[in-house]
């Protein structure tokens, strides 16, 4: 049987999209706590948008990577993303239903329909929007894993895939009319078409990821330096038009570039931060378990931390104990019983590059893209 490889890049690009997620957050704290926003807040939490699309590209990369390597059988693959994805997301949107209705008064649960329409569309809570659009993508990937096999069709599908997620993103919602309009509006941003064109981003760079590689560790060492210009141009798109989420047309643009910027960044300086690659392993490993559980932490915090220590200044620090209360968090989560429907986490890491270990382990990491 082929070994599904573990590929420390993807994981390590995988970790800095989680801390982004992260950083999103926990400024949004200091946001609310402090009434307003201030210039480092609001930079911080505006450039940290950029790690939901990139999570994006990860998790179609794993995937096809993952059929690429190891063939498609449907019914392994319903079973899987059903234990992995579905059954601990519709588990953790009833721990924070169960939280807002108990801690916050406010209540989902006042009819069958409202609480089928707050499951179906990711609003249990403020993060969940993502896994919903996750698993859209997953019940369209067995008739993608069919039709993007040739290079041809790699390439003719991102395309499609790309003007398919601009005119979703730049529509005018007003043309939405009629009952689907107000299901469909609120929740845009937890629809498929918002992030299509990052999932197969994802898949094209798994089609060609030996010569990518290759390519970009032999002539892509200057490729690290257009992240800056993309950074630059994020600081500049809020300061003209105001904040914005991560799903948006600059993008599409920003996202191809900060992935391969971040992949050659990695390639560059994993054998010199040796401490720092095994951080970014470790968390790249917990990734979805970060994503499911760190608003319990930041709820927490919010609860128990006086409003006056939500300081710009007190930023990294709050950040820092978010992070480390999130992953201990987790730990203690995996020493329960059926731990495993309420986390994905593989069972250990791999520690080396892209040289074949353990399919096993890259598996079940795939899963927690």
């Amino acid at each position: 049987m082929k070994v599904v490889r573990y590929i420390e890049e993807i994981n390590g690009i995988r970790a800095v999209a989680c801390l982004s997620v992260l950083a999103v957050h926990v400024s949004a704290g200091v946001y609310h706590q402090q009434g307003g926003w201030d210039g480092f807040t609001t930079l911080i939490n505006q450039l940290a948008r950029f790690g939901t699309p990139v999570f994006a590209v990860i998790s179609g990369f794993l995937l096809f990577h993952q059929v690429q390597v190891k063939g498609f059988r449907l019914w392994g693959f319903i079973r899987s993303r059903t234990h992995k994805i579905v059954i601990p997301y519709l588990l953790w949107s009833m721990v924070y239903l169960t939280i807002l209705k108990v801690g916050y008064q406010v209540d989902h649960f006042i009819s069958w329909k409202h609480w089928l329409m707050t499951m179906a569309s990711g609003r249990a809570f403020y993060h969940l929007y993502f896994v919903v659009a996750v698993i859209q993508f997953y019940l369209l990937f067995p008739l993608l894993q069919r039709m993007l096999r040739s290079t041809f069709s790699w390439w003719a599908g991102v395309t499609v895939a790309l003007a398919l997620n601009l005119a979703f993103l730049t529509v005018d919602p007003s043309v939405w009319a009629g009952e689907w309009g107000k299901i469909l509006l609120p929740v845009r941003k937890a629809l498929l078409p918002a992030w299509i064109f990052c999932f197969l981003l994802g898949g094209l760079l798994s089609h060609h990821w030996d010569r990518l590689r290759e390519w970009l560790c032999v002539k892509g060492s200057w490729f690290s330096a257009l992240a800056i210009p993309v950074l630059i141009g994020g600081v500049v798109e809020y300061q003209m038009m105001g904040l914005y989420g991560p799903a948006r047309p600059m993008n599409l643009l920003n996202t191809p570039i900060l992935v391969l910027a971040g992949l050659v960044g990695f390639l560059q300086w994993r054998n010199r931060w040796p401490g720092v690659k095994r951080g970014l392993m470790a968390l790249g490993n917990l990734s979805f378990g970060i994503y499911l559980v760190h608003p319990v932490i930041i709820m927490l915090m919010m609860e128990t931390i006086p409003p006056r220590v939500w300081s710009p200044t007190l930023l990294p620090l709050l950040y820092g104990v978010a992070l480390v209360l999130t992953v201990g968090l987790i730990q203690w989560i995996r020493c329960l019983p059926f731990h495993h429907y309420l986390l994905t986490v593989p069972r250990r890491n791999t520690p080396t590059g892209t040289a074949p270990e353990s399919g096993r382990a890259f598996e079940e990491d795939s899963a927690s893209a």
